[in-house]
């Protein structure tokens, strides 16, 4: 049976997989170590928990891809990635600027209620109004087809 990997590896395992996806794949990492793409995905993704060996040979595979990237993450860090404070003011940003269109989008749709209403009951009344006068229609050319009334 496989020896089991402790808590701590399997969780540094997943954050140092997901920093290889900088580089990789998730069919190109399975190609590497071998294995099939899906058994690798469910490690990553908790369906599944990769044994000590399994652990051991993905650092034999990526130790030098990892040491490449550089940051690497200590035990009680739940990052999974290190972020880059040019991309956090550039997110901050953008979240600010989001927030303002959202708000003056609402705002427009508030003001404009009213007479999307409106128009709603106009369209309403004009189709009503219209299906009266097909049903003249309808009878008259009726009536113009049967003089008799038959």
């Amino acid at each position: 049976m496989a020896k089991k990997a402790p808590l701590t590896k399997i969780k540094k395992f997943r954050r140092d997989y997901y920093r290889l996806r900088e580089l990789y794949s998730n069919d190109e990492i399975a190609d590497k170590i071998p294995m099939d793409p899906g058994n690798l995905s469910s490690y990553v993704s908790g369906n599944k928990t990769p044994g000590a060996e399994f652990i051991d040979k993905f650092y034999s595979v990526f130790q030098e891809d990892l040491t490449k990237l550089g940051y690497d993450h200590p035990g009680d860090d739940d990052l999974l990635t290190e972020v880059n404070e040019e991309q956090l003011a550039l997110m901050q940003r953008n979240r600010r600027v989001l927030i303002d269109e959202l708000k003056v989008q609402n705002e427009f749709l508030r003001s404009n209620f009213g007479k999307i209403v409106e128009t709603n009951q106009t369209m309403a009344e004009s189709n009503n109004r219209m299906s009266q006068s097909n049903l003249i229609l309808a009878e008259t050319n009726h009536k113009l087809a049967n003089p008799k009334g038959l």
